[in-house]
C-alpha cells in the first residue's frame, strides 16, 4: 500500500480520535437529554398543557354548582315597617268605628319588625322541601289605644313546612340528567388533555429525533471536509512540476469549500429544529441554551410490534379519542333525556301545614305556635304548558341531531384508526427493508471509495472521481441514517395510533394531570 494512502487513512481517524475527546471534553459541562427526560418537561411546563388543565379545573367548578344545586340552602329576611294609613269606611267599621284622638283624618299607624328564616333543599327527585319560621313585632295605633286589643305590642310567629312535587317536569331524569352532564364535562375535560399530552408526545418524539438525525448528519459532513482537507494536504506535498498536480488540488480545495458551505446550511436547520424542541418544552431559545442529546440506539425496535389485526383491536379499545366519543355519546343521551323531560307540561302538587301562635313576648309566640294555637294547611296543583308544540320540542330535535352526530364522528374516528395503523404497518414494513439496502449500499460505497483511494495513491486513479466518491459514500450513509430516522418516527406514530404511547416510551400518566 502506498505510503500518502496509509497517511490518508491515518489523518481521518486522528481526526476522528481528536474530534471526539474534544467533544466529551466540551460535554462534560453540558446537560444531556434523553427523549424521556423532554417528554416529562414539555408535559410539565408545555403552556398549552395548562390550558387544558385550567379546562378540567373550570368543568370540576361547574359540576361543584350543580351538585350545590341540592344542597340545603338558609335563608333569613328582616325588616323593618312603619306606616301612616287613612282608614277608610270598611276599615274605621272594621275597628269598631274607633277615631283615634286628636286624629280627624282617622290616621292609622304601623310600626312592624318583621323577620323570616328558613331552610329550603332540593332532592334528585325534584322535590323541593321547605321549613320557614316568622316571627314579627307589630305595634300600631289600634293596640296602642284600644282598650280590646290584646297585646301592646303584640308578637306574632309561625312555622311551617311545605313540599313541592313536580309530577312531570322537572323530576328525577331533569335532575340527575344535568349532574350527570356535568360530571361527563369533567371527563371530557380530562379525555382532551390526555389528547393533547399525547400529541405533544408525538410533537417532541419527532422533533428529537430530527436534532438526532441532523446531529449524525453534521458528523459524516464533518467527516467528509476532512477526507477533502487532508487530500488537499497530501497533493500540495508531491511535486509540484506536474501541472495535472495543481488541477487535482484545486480539485480537492474545491470540495472542501463546497462541503463547508453544505456543513453551514446543516447547522442552521439544526438551530431550526433546537428552537422548535425548546418552544415545545417551554425552555429559552439555542442560543441561550447549551444542551446535548442523547441518541436514540437500540430505542425502537420493529421486532417488538405485533399484527396488524392485534394491533388495530388494541387501538379500538385504547384509543384515547374513542373513549372521549363514548363519553360524547353519553353526554348528547343525557341531553336527549332532560329535553325530553322539558318538552313535557309542568305539573306540580304542592302542601303545607304550620301553626301560629301569638304573645306579648317574642319567646312565647314560639310555644303557643307549638301548641297549635292557630293552623294552616294547603293542597294543591300547578300546571302550565307551552301551547306551541314545535317550539316544545324543538329542544328534543337538537338533542336528537346532536346524539346522531355524535355516532357519526365516532365510526368515522375509527375508520380512520384502522387507516392510520394500516398505511404506518406497511411503512415500517417498507423502511425495514430499506435500512437493509442502505446498508448494503453504505458497505458498497465503502468498498469502491476504497478502491478510488488505491489507484490514487499508486498514481493510477483521479483526483476528481476520488471526490466524487468520497461525496457518494456521505450521500448513501445520510440516506442510511435518514432511513433510521424515519423507521423510527413511524414506530412512534404506531404507538400513538394504537394508544400504546405511554407504556410504550414508559411515560406516567400522572405527568398530564
Amino acid at each position: 500500500m502506498n505510503k500518502s494512502f496509509i497517511w490518508i487513512k491515518f489523518s481521518h481517524l486522528a481526526f476522528l480520535l481528536i474530534a471526539s475527546n474534544s467533544i466529551a471534553d466540551e460535554s462534560t459541562n453540558l446537560e444531556y437529554l434523553s427523549l424521556n427526560s423532554c417528554i416529562i418537561q414539555g408535559l410539565k411546563s408545555n403552556p398549552e398543557m395548562d390550558l387544558e388543565r385550567i379546562n378540567v379545573e373550570i368543568s370540576e367548578n361547574e359540576l361543584l354548582k350543580e351538585k350545590g344545586a341540592l344542597s340545603w340552602e338558609l335563608e333569613t329576611i328582616s325588616k323593618w315597617e312603619d306606616r301612616d294609613k287613612p282608614q277608610n269606611t270598611r276599615e274605621f267599621i272594621a275597628v269598631g268605628g274607633i277615631s283615634f284622638p286628636g286624629n280627624s283624618a282617622r290616621i292609622f299607624s304601623d310600626k312592624n319588625f318583621i323577620a323570616k328564616e328558613g331552610l329550603k333543599k332540593k332532592f334528585k327527585s325534584g322535590t323541593i322541601f321547605e321549613l320557614s319560621s316568622t316571627f314579627n313585632r307589630l305595634e300600631n295605633t289600634l293596640n296602642q289605644t284600644s282598650e280590646s286589643s290584646l297585646y301592646s305590642p303584640e308578637y306574632e310567629s309561625f312555622t311551617g313546612v311545605t313540599l313541592i312535587q313536580p309530577l312531570l317536569k322537572g323530576g328525577i331524569n331533569s335532575t340527575t340528567a344535568k349532574i350527570n352532564i356535568a360530571n361527563n364535562q369533567v371527563k371530557e375535560n380530562q379525555y382532551l388533555v390526555e389528547i393533547k399530552a399525547i400529541n405533544l408526545i408525538g410533537e417532541v418524539s419527532s422533533s428529537y429525533t430530527d436534532i438526532i438525525l441532523i446531529d449524525e448528519i453534521i458528523k459524516l459532513k464533518e467527516e467528509s471536509i476532512l477526507l477533502a482537507e487532508t487530500l488537499v494536504k497530501e497533493n500540495k506535498k508531491l511535486s509540484k512540476a506536474s501541472k495535472r498536480n495543481e488541477i487535482d488540488t484545486t480539485t480537492a480545495e474545491l470540495a472542501v469549500f463546497n462541503r463547508k458551505g453544505d456543513l453551514f446550511n446543516s447547522q442552521a436547520i439544526k438551530t431550526n429544529y433546537l428552537n422548535k424542541l425548546f418552544g415545545l418544552l417551554d425552555l429559552p431559545p439555542a442560543s441561550q441554551n447549551e444542551k446535548k442529546f442523547k441518541p436514540l440506539e437500540n430505542f425502537f425496535s420493529v421486532e417488538e410490534i405485533s399484527s396488524r389485526k392485534k394491533i388495530t383491536e388494541i387501538a379500538l379499545k385504547k384509543r384515547i379519542d374513542i373513549l372521549y366519543y363514548n363519553n360524547l355519546i353519553k353526554s348528547s343521551e343525557l341531553n336527549l333525556i332532560r329535553a325530553k323531560d322539558q318538552s313535557l307540561p309542568s305539573l306540580n302538587l304542592s302542601g303545607s301545614y304550620g301553626a301560629y301562635g301569638i304573645s306579648d313576648k317574642g319567646i312565647d309566640s314560639y310555644s303557643e305556635s307549638f301548641k297549635r294555637q292557630g293552623m294552616e294547611w294547603s293542597v294543591g296543583l300547578n300546571f302550565k304548558m307551552l301551547l306551541n308544540k314545535k317550539a316544545r320540542e324543538s329542544e328534543i330535535r337538537v338533542a336528537q341531531n346532536q346524539l346522531a352526530k355524535v355516532k357519526i364522528e365516532k365510526e368515522k374516528a375509527m375508520k380512520l384508526i384502522t387507516l392510520q395503523i394500516d398505511s404506518t404497518y406497511d411503512q415500517l414494513k417498507r423502511l425495514k427493508q430499506k435500512i437493509k439496502t442502505s446498508d448494503t449500499a453504505v458497505k458498497l460505497a465503502t468498498q469502491r471509495l476504497n478502491q478510488e483511494q488505491k489507484l490514487v495513491s499508486e498514481g493510477k486513479g483521479n483526483i476528481y472521481k476520488l471526490v466524487e466518491q468520497q461525496e457518494l459514500m456521505t450521500r448513501t450513509k445520510i440516506k442510511a441514517v435518514e432511513a433510521q430516522a424515519m423507521l423510527n418516527k413511524s414506530i412512534i406514530s404506531l404507538w400513538i395510533s394504537s394508544g400504546q404511547i405511554f407504556e410504550k416510551l414508559d411515560v406516567d400518566k400522572n405527568l398530564i394531570q
